[in-house]
């Protein structure tokens, strides 16, 4: 029996696997409808695995019925062809069960504590923060009342979030955080230097470009910044100024440097801050965006706020240039910044002796008694720290109402006492100390005046 002679003409066989998978031949009521391929029906396909040339050789051994294809090194031999399809087929995805379904969009109702996403573009400034949802609008936005103050209506539910407890606006460094858990009040400064004045007492009078402040070692502190602008901050700090950083407040601190947004002096628009190696014209007002603790701290201390944008040229008068005006949802009370850092000097100028420089701030609470009352839970701001800010602005606080009543009824002179509390819908709770003993009068606020109060440089009726 003769053999046919081996071709001569090898047959290249793509590697490259169907698309489509196998499908059985479509039945019809006269029986299996016949389908073409554009190989000859007398042919099988080979479906060869992939290789990294992404082709192979394959020898054809030509028969009497059909060409057999043989593949080196592969066993594996398909003898049915692929039949394609010839007719349209339509595929449901089911997402149900997908598995990376869409995120799902969560639902608030009033009441509910929500983090609202910042939202800074060209034409936009509305900076979030955590807030409590307030009402639900029909078109699935809702309507916010902001934790340290203001309001904002038709939030799109997108920039809602649901509220996690987190730290400021700048990354503190845990290993440095201690607080007492025992006690309300900020730990007093430890190995601070007893200020010696050696003006004589016909100079006295502060002026603008006062030398008292530079007898003070400098210390920076910096809040809302981006982690850039902080590294630019130290690079400064170490190289050029000579001066010392801190992650949180502490009564050392001189300067604290924050994120402003500039306003035109014009026309209250909003612009792109300007270089920082252009000198600052007298006419930019540079307004804190965040009303973060530590800005409130230093406010109510009477220490220098400044721009980030600030220059080597911070230890000379030129430094006033860079100072902010006020909180930027505030922007029309102007000069805070100013007024609060003079109020500290002009206390300089008269303090006592055993007075030392960082106890000593703009005194915006020093006629009141403050009885703090309530727990103050997140995202409320702590307890703690509303002591704190009132005993910075040199006010009498405490959380023991006892304490209260013997200040202001052996005090010759007794001062007016201010209940704080969470919300002033409170004040007609039975759970409130009783005040009839009390001579002085008695104010009950929210804790959202102290913010204002401090905010503003004033103390609101």
């Amino acid at each position: 029996m003769c053999t046919p002679a081996k071709s001569s003409t090898p047959i290249r066989v793509l590697t490259k696997p169907p698309r489509r998978p196998h499908r059985e031949p479509l039945r019809t009521p006269l029986g299996i409808k016949p389908q073409l391929n554009r190989f000859s029906q007398k042919e099988n396909i080979v479906n060869a695995p992939a290789t990294p040339d992404a082709e192979l050789v394959a020898e054809v051994e030509p028969q009497e019925d059909k060409v057999r294809v043989q593949v080196k090194d592969f066993s594996h031999i398909y003898s049915d062809s692929i039949v394609p399809c010839m007719e349209e087929s339509y595929s449901v995805v089911d997402l149900s069960h997908s598995e990376n379904p869409a995120a799902e969009v969560m639902k608030f109702t009033p009441g509910d504590v929500v983090q609202v996403m910042a939202r800074t573009w060209p034409g936009i400034n509305k900076l979030g923060g955590t807030a409590w949802v307030t009402a639900v609008n029909p078109d699935d936005t809702y309507n916010v009342k902001y934790v340290l103050g203001g309001r904002e209506n038709n939030v799109h539910a997108g920039y809602v979030s649901l509220f996690t407890e987190r730290s400021e606006a700048t990354p503190v460094r845990s290993a440095t955080r201690k607080r007492s858990a025992s006690s309300p009040f900020s730990p007093p400064p430890e190995d601070v230097e007893e200020f010696q004045s050696s003006m004589p007492a016909r100079r006295a009078v502060v002026s603008k470009k006062s030398k008292l402040q530079t007898k003070e070692p400098m210390v920076l502190l910096c809040s809302g910044l981006s982690h850039e602008e902080k590294n630019d901050v130290e690079e400064c700090a170490v190289r050029i100024l000579d001066a010392k950083i801190v992650q949180d407040w502490t009564p050392d601190v001189t300067h604290i440097i924050v994120q402003c947004q500039h306003l035109s002096a014009s026309k209250l628009k909003l612009i792109m801050p300007p270089s920082p190696s252009v000198v600052a014209p007298t006419k930019v007002k540079r307004w804190v965006k965040i009303r973060s603790l530590k800005f409130l701290k230093a406010l109510v201390s009477g220490r220098w706020i400044v721009s980030s944008a600030l220059s080597p040229s911070v230890q000379t008068h030129e430094r006033e240039a860079y100072e902010v005006q006020g909180l930027l949802k505030a922007h029309n009370i102007i000069e805070v910044a100013k007024k609060a850092r003079l109020l500290r000097e002009k206390s300089i100028s008269t303090k006592k002796s055993n007075e030392t420089l960082t106890e000593i701030g703009t005194g915006l609470f020093a006629k009141h008694i403050f009885f703090v009352h309530g727990q103050f839970a997140s995202p409320l701001p702590p307890k703690h720290e509303i002591c704190t800010l009132l005993q910075l602005g040199k006010g009498t606080t405490s959380t023991v109402w006892s304490d209260v009543q013997h200040l202001a009824c052996h005090d010759k002179n007794p001062l007016p006492v201010v209940i704080v509390m969470e919300n002033t819908s409170e004040a007609a709770c039975s759970k409130l100390p009783d005040v009839s003993a009390i001579g002085s009068p008695v104010y009950y606020v929210g804790y959202e005046w102290v913010l204002d109060c401090i905010g503003e440089c004033t103390i609101n009726s």
